[in-house]
């Protein structure tokens, strides 16, 4: 499915084995992806090359910083809408404060590891062309949503 509109994504993984399929899938709808492996690049990536992008999909739990800082931030500079990534089990708190945080577009919840499973990535790039088709929603229209395997 290829979208009406391709969209710049910047893809902020520091796990190889998510960030590759999830790129091609992206890649194969038409988006234009950057990726970075971490917070340290997607800072680098907006502020020095002064690259525009229309939607940040985040992992949730990063090695080299905080996902909720980097999102806040991004969002402030360049009104983009965004997407965390926080696996089923990881970080309770990591999850409480991206439901709280209100630069946070979706919360997707994915079992540990799933993120290869192709099931996943095609929900993950279904709510990209979601939520870029619908108007700036407030926070309140924000939501979590879990990606479990259909039965």
């Amino acid at each position: 499915m290829t979208p009406l509109t391709p969209h710049r994504i910047l893809l902020v993984e520091d796990r190889p084995t998510s960030l590759s399929p999830l790129r091609q899938l992206l890649e194969s709808r038409g988006h234009r992806v950057e990726t970075v492996e971490g917070v340290l690049y997607a800072m680098w990536s907006v502020n020095a090359s002064h690259r525009v992008y229309d939607t940040v999909l985040c992992a949730a739990e990063l090695t080299d910083g905080d996902a909720v800082e980097l999102i806040t931030h991004l969002r402030q500079r360049m009104g983009v809408r965004t997407i965390a990534l926080a696996r089923r089990g990881g970080d309770p708190q990591a999850l409480r404060r991206l439901t709280a945080c209100r630069a946070v577009d979706r919360v997707l919840v994915h079992p540990a590891g799933a993120l290869p499973d192709d099931h996943a990535c095609e929900t993950v790039c279904d709510a990209v062309s979601e939520l870029m088709s619908m108007p700036q929603m407030s926070h309140a229209d924000s939501g979590v949503i879990g990606l479990s395997r259909p039965a």
